[in-house]
Formats: C-alpha cells, structure tokens, sequence
C-alpha cells in the first residue's frame, strides 16, 4: 500500500498557535488566512507578520497566504478598479515576503 501524503492546512494565526504541535509534527504545507482582508492590508500588518514569523519558527512545509479575493475581479475593464486590485495584490505580496512565504505553484 503507498503512503499518503502529509496534510496542510489553511489557518488564520490564532489557529496555527491553537494547532502548533499538529502542524510541526510533520513537513505540513500551510496557508495562512490572516491577510486576505483589505483592512489588514491597508493597516499596520508588520505585527501580524512578525506574530507569524514567531508562531512558525521551525516550520519546515511549504509557506503561502491566502491573498486579497473580496469584492474585486483582477479581470475588470475599469482602470480604476484595476488599479486597487493590482495594489491589493502587492500588498499581498509584501505579506509574503515579510513572512518567508515559500510556496510556489505546482
């Protein structure tokens, strides 16, 4: 019989800590949830990346944010609203960088 693969998760950071001991007892891939809302982004998010850089201190899996999705289509035909997209998606990406996000597409 072949072995399964190791499970990941998708949390916010108040899971990952409620679930630490899970997620680190194998090379689990995780997706952290905390940074998809406009208001994180557009506020002072360093605090919660350096929580999660704290919480993930030895985390050996694969590394990703659930990005910016609400209310917003990347394929608008409206400038303006392309715009805030692309600037919501950057932001998203300063999130990554600021935490080590590994993940990459498969």
């Amino acid at each position: 019989m072949s072995s399964l693969p190791v499970v990941g998760a998708a949390m916010t950071l108040d899971e990952v800590e409620l679930h630490r001991d899970w997620l680190f007892e194998k090379p689990r891939d995780l997706e952290l949830q905390s940074f998809a809302d406009a208001e994180v982004l557009n506020g002072d998010w360093a605090p919660l990346a350096k929580r999660a850089r704290r919480l993930l201190d030895g985390h050996t899996g694969r590394l990703g944010i659930h990005g910016p999705f609400w209310g917003f289509t990347i394929a608008s035909k409206d400038p303006d609203i392309r715009a805030v997209v692309t600037r919501r998606l950057l932001q998203g990406l300063d999130v990554c960088a600021a935490i080590g996000a590994t993940q990459q597409p498969l």
